[in-house]
């Protein structure tokens, strides 16, 4: 069985459904890994795998059961409007998405008629749910989303503290070698860590 381990989630195995049955057949369980780490669009798959002769049935049940992936991934704040904007958005973009981003309502508007013009699906009323509420939780007047550094993934710190690849790698090795990190001084102890950068974030850090 295929282990996962996406936007910071414990590993386990893949969800079971018609589309994990064609990803398995079809022998591209790699492309869960590699697709994921860099981000791209599901459904720009499909052309490839039908120049692999897949049929178009197998290959559609492929691309959404990855896409829905991505969808399980966020891990957004409760409140109206979730559900919709993880189902406009969440196939292609994992938390890391919204949680490192503060904007107006006006550049969450933009940024979702960018996410339309690049081939998001979805009704007017779907993308003006959307935009509230990212608008609501993901703008300078809302409560910064706090990370637990004794649990977050690499990646996670990465995107969330806006903190450079290495940097939260090293976190993540310093905290298995010697144990959960009990204060922010914990952290900015860590060579080569930017002080700095962990003071300007301490608000949203959780031990």
């Amino acid at each position: 069985m295929v282990s996962r381990s996406i936007g910071g989630s414990e590993s386990g195995p893949l969800p079971t459904s018609p589309g994990h049955m064609a990803l398995c057949n079809a022998g591209c369980l790699w492309l869960v890994v590699i697709m994921r780490s860099i981000k791209w669009n599901w459904a720009t798959v499909m052309p490839t795998l039908r120049n692999h002769t897949l049929p178009r049935g197998a290959a559609a049940c492929i691309v959404l059961f990855c896409a829905n992936l991505g969808a399980q991934s966020l891990k957004l704040p409760d409140g109206p409007g979730k559900e919709t904007t993880q189902k406009v958005c969440g196939a292609c973009h994992a938390a890391e998405f919204v949680l490192g981003r503060q904007e107006s309502r006006e550049g969450w508007g933009a940024v979702v008629q960018d996410m339309i013009q690049r081939g998001a699906t979805g009704t007017d009323d779907e993308f003006y749910t959307a935009v509230d509420y990212l608008a609501t939780h993901f703008s300078k007047d809302s409560p910064a989303i706090k990370i637990n550094v004794n649990k977050a993934s690499a990646q996670d710190l990465q995107n969330t503290l806006q903190l450079p690849e290495k940097q939260a790698a090293a976190i993540v090795q310093e905290r298995e070698a010697k144990g959960s990190f009990k204060s922010i001084d914990d952290l900015k102890k860590i060579p080569g860590i930017d002080a700095k950068k962990i003071d300007a974030s301490k608000n949203r850090l959780e031990f």
